[in-house]
This record gives structure tokens, C-alpha cells and sequence, in this order.
């Protein structure tokens, strides 16, 4: 079992990038990103958007230490539809499906802060960005993003992303449409000689708690009767710093523009 390289980068492309039916057979590999919980009858689960997963190899590297309980993880993973652990009735019983795990890589996490970082300054050491959203995937509070930066590549960096607590019930309103931002930004931990760059693209997890549920209340309760539960969105702004000067303090901001199914979020 080998883990997966530092960036994690050509996995997040997009959810189901490198997916593949294995010739003359109903097994599948795939990528999943999700956390490790405890499921039924305290077997250490992996809980992700396509739905929980374990199995032996999930349940090994729990009990050596590799995967840790609330951890995030990057996993390439191979699943057969065949087997009888994998049967409707076993996987009802069970509370998942059984995988064999492949490669795997844990993903650093982050918490979405308030109040937002100050939008009109440089940070210290702070790095633009190339993109702030290549692709996302959400698992019960977690956001798993992409992004992608132009550095050495053995520079390191850390991350922050925040937002207005007031922009929770009064959102930005452009052209007839409902905003809600998020602000994207990085800064260099650990510069080193190095100046040749490289595009390098990071997987990050953000906790945004009930964040997005909150919007989907707002959203529900301003669109009143116009609501559609199989149409209605909401649209997540992440802003991010395209380039900056340190010498004149002036920053140069894009954003990355996804939209959310408010029945995805609201309470059942």
C-alpha cells in the first residue's frame, strides 16, 4: 500500500478524474476524498460523498496508527461489486461499502475564521494565487478544494480562509443575484534559494462547519414562495489574491464563482 505524493495535485482534476471499470469484471477503481469516523459497532469508517467506506485494508491502517480518527484523507481505492460484503443487505447491516485501499494521502485542515482577513492589505509573506477552485467536494462540514499556485517546489505554504459573519444575512448583490464570499489566501511558511517555479497544485480541507447550511436557511427563507427544491441555488464567491506589490501595499483580487443546491443543506 503506498501512500500518495505531497500535493496530492492530479487527484482533485475533479471527483470521479480517474475513474475505471477493470476489464471483464464489476470491479471499479476509483478516487474518494473523505474523514475517518467510527461506524457501526466502532469500525473505523471513511465517510465521503459517495458514501462510507471500510474494509481491512481501512481497518489496518487504523490500527497501526496511519490513519487517525477525524483525519482527512485522499484515497485511491478499488471497490468489487461482486463480493458478498458489498450485497444490498450486508452493506444495509454494515452501515458501508467494503474497499481495498490502493494509495492514500492525508489532507492538512483548516477552519473557516471570522472575522475576514484585512481584504485592503498585503499579508506578510503572502503568495498569490493561480486559482483558488480547480474542483470541491463537501462531506458533512468539510470542504476538499484545489488549488493551484506558482512557486519553487520545495517552498511551503499555509493557508487561511475566512469570511464576514454579517454577509451570513446580507449577502453581496450584483445584477439581481445573491453573493456569498469567501476569502482564499495564502502565505510562505518555509521559503528556501530556490527560484526556479512551478505550477503546484494543493489539496486542502477547510471545516466550514454549518457554514453552507446557514446560507441554505437564508436563501430558503428569502426566496419563500419562489422556492424550488429541485432548482433553487445559492452561489459561494472564493476570492482570492491574483497578484500583489509589497512595495505599494496594492493587491489585485479574482474569484472562483460555485453553486449549491439549497436542498443539499437544509435540515431534514
Amino acid at each position: 500500500m503506498k501512500k500518495i505524493g505531497l500535493y496530492l495535485t492530479s487527484l482533485f482534476l475533479g471527483i470521479f478524474l480517474l475513474t475505471s471499470c477493470l476489464e471483464g469484471s464489476n470491479v471499479r477503481e476509483e478516487i474518494g476524498y473523505g474523514f475517518l469516523d467510527w461506524g457501526n459497532g466502532l469500525t473505523p469508517v471513511l465517510k465521503s460523498s459517495m458514501g462510507n467506506f471500510s474494509g481491512p485494508s481501512v481497518i489496518s491502517l487504523y490500527n497501526t496508527g496511519a490513519m487517525d480518527i477525524g483525519g482527512c484523507y485522499a484515497f485511491y481505492f478499488r471497490i468489487d461489486f461482486d463480493q458478498p460484503e458489498n450485497s444490498a443487505s450486508i452493506v444495509e447491516t454494515n452501515g458501508y461499502q467494503t474497499i481495498t485501499i490502493l494509495q492514500y494521502g492525508e489532507l492538512t485542515q483548516y477552519h473557516l475564521n471570522s472575522p475576514v482577513t484585512d481584504i485592503t492589505q498585503v499579508l506578510p509573506n503572502e503568495m498569490p494565487l493561480v486559482k483558488a477552485c480547480n474542483g470541491l467536494d463537501y462531506v458533512s462540514g468539510y470542504m476538499f478544494m484545489s488549488h493551484t499556485v506558482y512557486h519553487p517546489d520545495d517552498w511551503v505554504l499555509t493557508w487561511d480562509m475566512s469570511y464576514d459573519y454579517s454577509t451570513l444575512t446580507n449577502p453581496a448583490e450584483e445584477n439581481g443575484m445573491r453573493y456569498y464570499d469567501l476569502y482564499i489566501r495564502a502565505r510562505i511558511q518555509n521559503r528556501t534559494e530556490k527560484t526556479s517555479n512551478i505550477e503546484i497544485q494543493y489539496t486542502n480541507v477547510y471545516n466550514v462547519d454549518n457554514y453552507l447550511n446557514l446560507i441554505a436557511s437564508t436563501e430558503h427563507a428569502k426566496l419563500e414562495s419562489l422556492y424550488n427544491e429541485n432548482t433553487s441555488q445559492f452561489t459561494v464567491r472564493f476570492n482570492y489574491v491574483s497578484d500583489l506589490d509589497e512595495a505599494t501595499n496594492s493587491i489585485t483580487w479574482k474569484k472562483d464563482e460555485v453553486s449549491f443546491y439549497i436542498a443539499g443543506f437544509l435540515s431534514k
